[in-house]
């Protein structure tokens, strides 16, 4: 009998849960919080934890890293059971090493479905290892794989491929990786959607890649199934002994963890690689230290001036955000934003900014732009938020000016026309940012209030070099004059670019040429304050 583990905080949640387990043939424990739930994985060393993520003490989150980070208790089998649903979410978990993800509201079969599939992962894994006890790990540490197979295309055929229909496709499946794989091959079905496969020993690591492609490529192809030919959507993820792991769970983990990067990113094969691993070490520490960063200021703004491109004075300030980590040091904000963003760290992280270039704008009497995130533009409180924080810092509206960028017109438009009109009527400005990279946010420019467009800097970088680009921003300019809207050309770097923009009209000039990001106090000391002028040379003049 499999003794399972339920750590819940709803107790009605919870105790239905165990309820349903016990009458499936399962032995359960419970747990009402996060704490609790560790000690008893410690002590009990269930085969398999059912978690929630928001739960008293320590969350979901922390109780899955601890167990990972513990030798005795790292391959037990971890189910999240959360209504949390984005899939950023889901990401995080199996970054962490969650073995599935089920959200609510669920139905208990689903439930069971994977409850099972789980404990037969064990087995599974058991099986191989029985099978290759005294082969693998061998002394010589002769190279060997595991491919983890998911057929992603059962997922819509579920509601034709139920009872003895499904398990005579995945019988067919079965047979089919059978005839072409190499003899000496173990093969298990893990569960309706996945299929373990461990190739021989091979000389190399590179062969056994290679044999693993040429055994994906023929899984690709159609198969015959009563009588209709099937395309089955194919992903794979692929593990090496010795070089990522010794035991056959630790190389089925990694396997998994390259299965994932493999759906996310439509791959048919993605191989294994350390980075992985870091990469989601580092996330999750960005996301745990920018909380801390938020409560104790460890964020600062830099201000970069925006010129007046006819007599190169400064007409505004566009406030950047800032982070040096104590570890990783100056951290860019395209590495922290899109955490953020995924974790819904976004709405602190846009608050802290909004309000703290306000504040700053206010104090010194300049305009300022402030960046909002896609993410952010859609809530529905943002306009009440805006208009808060003017009030609270003493900004006037027309003093603020909000940067969205163009790949916000072309995901959410209902939402993008209801924000942009209701934060016109509060008297600021909107400026679409990264202007160029989209394709089909012309239609909107139109119909939507915007103030001014920003020409994405790709277009700025080489327009001294090529007379495309060139072409290019001078359409643009015409465009936004015709449509009564302002230019601004970020990423002006050189003296040349600066004579060809002024040249093509853009009102308003970016870029490190003619001033770098600061923090204020450094901006006002090197002169870049409202209405400083910037002493051209001679042949721009």
């Amino acid at each position: 009998m499999s003794q399972i583990l339920v750590i819940e905080d709803n107790d009605s949640v919870r105790q239905n849960v165990a309820d349903f387990l016990e009458l499936s043939g399962h032995s359960v424990s419970q747990a009402a919080s996060g704490d609790k739930g560790l000690d008893m994985i410690r002590t009990g060393k269930p085969n398999l934890v059912i978690c929630d993520i928001q739960i008293p003490e320590l969350d979901g989150y922390d109780v899955l890293k601890a167990v990972r980070s513990e030798r005795e208790i790292s391959q037990t089998p971890f189910i999240f059971l959360t209504a949390r649903t984005e899939r950023e979410d889901f990401r995080k978990g199996m970054n962490l090493g969650a073995n599935d993800y089920i959200t609510k509201p669920f139905k208990m079969d689903e439930l069971l479905d994977a409850v099972n599939a789980r404990l037969k992962h064990s087995v599974v894994l058991d099986a191989v290892g029985n099978r290759d006890q005294g082969n693998w790990p061998s002394e010589d540490n002769v190279p060997r794989a595991i491919l983890l197979v998911h057929v992603d295309r059962l997922g819509h055929l579920d509601s034709f491929l139920r009872g003895s229909t499904g398990e005579a496709l995945n019988k067919s499946l079965l047979t089919l990786i059978q005839e072409t794989t190499p003899r000496g091959t173990t093969i298990e079905s893990v569960d309706r959607h996945n299929y373990l496969v461990v190739f021989p020993e091979m000389q190399s690591i590179d062969q056994l890649e290679m044999q693993a492609r040429e055994f994906l490529k023929i899984l690709r192809k159609p198969i015959r199934f009563q009588g209709r030919l099937l395309n089955l959507a194919i992903y794979a993820g692929l593990s090496f002994y010795p070089r990522d792991g010794i035991t056959h769970m630790d190389l089925f983990r990694r396997a998994e963890i390259a299965q994932f990067h493999s759906l996310e990113k439509g791959n048919d094969l993605v191989v294994f690689e350390e980075n992985m691993l870091q990469i989601a070490r580092e996330v999750l520490d960005i996301e745990s230290d920018l909380v801390t960063a938020l409560e104790s200021g460890g964020l600062e703004l830099y201000f970069q001036p925006i010129w007046n491109s006819s007599n190169i004075t400064i007409a505004s300030y566009e406030a950047l955000i800032r982070w040096n980590h104590p570890e990783y040091g100056m951290i860019p904000p395209a590495r922290f934003i899109p955490v953020a963003e995924s974790t819904g760290l976004i709405k602190d992280v846009g608050k802290w900014t909004l309000t703290n270039a306000c504040r700053i704008a206010a104090q010194n009497n300049f305009i300022v732009s402030v960046n909002i995130s896609p993410v952010e533009f859609t809530e529905v409180d943002l306009v009440e938020r805006v208009e808060r924080t003017l009030k609270e810092t003493g900004l006037p509206p027309a003093r603020l000016d909000l940067e969205i960028t163009e790949g916000c017109l072309l995901h959410h438009e209902s939402d993008t026309m209801k924000n942009f009109s209701r934060l016109k009527k509060l008297g600021l400005s909107v400026s679409i940012d990264d202007f160029g990279t989209g394709y089909s946010s012309l239609a909107y420019l139109k119909t939507l209030p915007a103030d001014r467009i920003k020409i994405d800097r790709a277009f700025i970088s080489d327009v001294d070099q090529d007379k495309s680009g060139e072409r290019i921003i001078q359409a643009i300019v015409q465009l936004a004059g015709g449509l009564g809207l302002e230019v601004v050309a970020e990423g002006v770097e050189n003296e040349r670019q600066l004579e060809l923009i002024r040249g093509l009209g853009c009102q308003f000039i970016q870029g490190f040429f003619l001033g770098k990001p600061a923090n204020v106090v450094n901006a006002m000391t090197e002169g870049f304050f409202p209405g400083s002028t910037y002493k051209l040379p001679a042949a721009v003049v």
